[in-house]
């Protein structure tokens, strides 16, 4: 090999070696998967598109907003054919991917026509919408009808809207659920809201592990009412333990031991002009009774009484106490007694035995205010008692139900007027809760439900959605999650619902412009 062709060779190999290591050109074939990768005037609108979902949403939507001026710009453009299609097509993208501010900017557009007389009228609304969206949108003759007919629609259904909603009252809180929820009862959300919402939770209790959750909610909530009502009856710094009957018992206990020491701190005088009177109203009345009933009357009445009280007729502190005491006790021993006649032998002991009260209270006026109290607060227990003594109770937890009945059965006016009127005691509070609690205590029926949902599939998959359901569902009917969730609700909810019917009734040209420049946009778009 001479020195040329030893050149040559080596120029060769060098070029060979130099096109082995080179790399060919990589390209993202992910240019293409929607298809051949549009390049120029074609690849604008998916540009555009692209452009705006990067764009945060205030941003996009003012973009919205301006594209209507623009749109309705070259709607009238179109009218003498000098229409930008480009431009049509450039802003019905904005329009598409900024709908709430193309809306708006639709409506702004048209809040002129407010000045026109009758726009505010169902047909005023149709007519005006009709002609406005027919001249701001680009396009034929066929577009353009298309829009007046939405427009002219929208704008009727607007107008329309606005007059019922000037004539509906407004929302507002239960006043059951006021009355309850100003007593500390924690109510479920359905509770709070009632209606629709109410009927859906109430079908939810039967679900698996929901139900659960919810009947968990519902029976704290019973556990408070009966709290609220024992609180009424309760007097000052008196001790009473969680609800049921050993609070029944918690709160008889407490109010006999302030009567006694009111008692203790008092004298009457038996001769008193008003309670003769009245005990001899009372002896006629058992005159009525079998002579052995009323000799039992009067031997009651001369024991506990008459024998316990000085020749001038004053009983003491210490006496007093022993009248109230005997001849409540005798009072109940009758009341229970088998015989009729016995029975009406309680109820007139009974009866002489709140004449006594009423005789110690007028003779101590300096213990008036206590004694009204303790009064008070007894007539409220004497409700609760017979509420928790009732049919279906469980360890003496009552329903609103149940209290509403005793406060009935205890209502002493004529034809029972303060039930008949809801001013009978604890009345209020009772059938409130009657009308959003439940009829009966909750029972959860975990193990039984789950035993027979888990036998078959469909019950099966149930289950296992209320599994998933009730982490997020526990924490909403969390005593603190139903607060936050009800106060939403009755102070923001209510409150936004009902200022914007007032700014739709007062402004009827809002409502009218929404509804056409909504329907008439879904066209355009």
């Amino acid at each position: 090999m001479d020195e040329n062709e030893e050149f040559e060779f080596r120029a060769r190999a060098e070029r060979e070696a130099a096109a082995g290591t080179s790399q060919p050109p990589k390209y993202d074939r992910r240019a293409f998967d929607n298809g051949p990768l549009k390049i120029g005037k074609e690849g604008f609108g998916d540009s555009l598109r692209e452009v705006l979902r990067d764009t945060d949403w205030l941003t996009r939507n003012i973009a919205g907003a301006g594209s209507a001026v623009v749109n309705a710009a070259e709607g009238v453009k179109g009218l003498f054919g000098k229409a930008d299609a480009d431009q049509v097509a450039a802003q019905k993208i904005i329009a598409e991917e900024a709908p709430v501010g193309n809306i708006a900017g639709n409506v702004a557009l048209l809040a002129p026509t407010a000045l026109i007389p009758g726009a505010n009228t169902v047909t005023g609304a149709a007519t005006v919408g009709a002609v406005s969206n027919a001249l701001i949108t680009p396009g034929d003759l066929k577009e353009r009808a298309k829009a007046a007919a939405m427009g002219g629609l929208g704008g009727a259904a607007g107008a329309k809207a606005s007059q019922l909603l000037a004539k509906a009252a407004p929302a507002t809180v239960s006043p059951n659920v006021r009355t309850l929820t100003d007593e500390g009862i924690v109510l479920t959300p359905g509770q709070n809201a009632g209606g629709v919402l109410k009927a859906m939770e109430d079908k939810a209790t039967s679900v698996p592990i929901v139900g659960d959750v919810i009947n968990a909610a519902r029976k704290r909530g019973l556990k408070e009412f009966n709290e609220a009502a024992i609180e009424r009856a309760k007097l000052p710094g008196m001790q009473v333990d969680g609800v049921g009957s050993g609070a029944v018992q918690d709160l008889r206990q407490g109010l006999g031991a302030a009567y006694d020491d009111v008692l203790s701190r008092s004298s009457a005088n038996a001769l008193e002009d008003d309670f003769v009177n009245k005990m001899a109203s009372l002896r006629s009345m058992v005159s009525s009774l079998p002579a052995k009933e009323q000799k039992a009357f009067d031997a009651i009445i001369e024991r506990e009484i008459g024998q316990r009280m000085a020749p001038n007729g004053m009983i003491n502190a210490e006496n007093l106490q022993a009248v109230k005491s005997a001849i409540g006790t005798e009072a109940k021993n009758f009341a229970t007694s088998t015989d009729a006649y016995q029975r009406q032998l309680g109820q007139a002991l009974k009866q002489a035995d709140q004449e006594f009260r009423d005789l110690v209270t007028r003779a101590n006026p300096q213990n008036a205010t206590e004694l009204a109290a303790i009064d008070k607060a007894y007539a409220a227990f004497k409700r609760i008692q017979r509420a928790a003594a009732g049919v279906g109770t469980e360890d003496g937890v009552f329903t609103p139900a149940q209290l509403l009945s005793a406060a009935k059965a205890l209502d002493k006016t004529k034809d029972k007027r303060a039930f008949s009127e809801g001013t009978a005691l604890l009345q209020d509070l009772a059938a409130a809760g009657k009308e959003v609690m439940p009829s009966k205590v909750p029972d959860s029926g975990t193990a039984g439900r789950l035993l027979s949902n888990i036998t078959t599939p469909n019950g099966l998959l149930s289950t296992l959605l209320g599994a998933g359901a009730a982490l997020p569902l526990s924490a909403a009917y969390s005593k603190t999650g139903s607060r936050v969730i009800n106060s939403a609700v009755n102070k923001g909810a209510i409150p936004a619902r009902n200022a914007l019917q007032r700014l739709l009734a007062r402004n009827p040209n809002i409502s009218r412009n929404v509804g056409s420049a909504t329907l008439a946009e879904l066209v355009r778009n």
